[in-house]
């Protein structure tokens, strides 16, 4: 995404407006052995984009569109969710 503002007269990320969100995949908490995950951290970092790795609890909280239908007495939030769709550009 970046390379597509390289002709711009700012820097290429100072253009990006994201958050970029990920899955942790540790197999314990303190797991250091995802050198990937640290290289874009510090990527990240190094140019100010914000992001947020999931902890374990949070990862077991993706529910499927069929548990909304069992939520009582919140039908404008479930309406609005379900709508949402999951096209993202990478």
């Amino acid at each position: 995404m970046m390379n597509s503002f390289e002709n711009l007269p700012k820097e290429n990320h100072k253009y990006l407006r994201c958050f970029v969100l990920v899955d942790s995949d540790k197999k314990f908490p303190n797991d250091t052995t995802k050198q990937n995950r640290v290289n874009l951290f510090q990527f990240l970092d190094s140019l100010g984009i914000p992001y947020h790795e999931l902890e374990k609890r949070e990862m077991e909280n993706y529910l499927p569109d069929e548990v909304f239908e069992t939520i009582e007495d919140n039908n404008d939030f479930i309406q609005a969710y379900l709508k949402l769709n999951s096209s993202v550009v990478f």
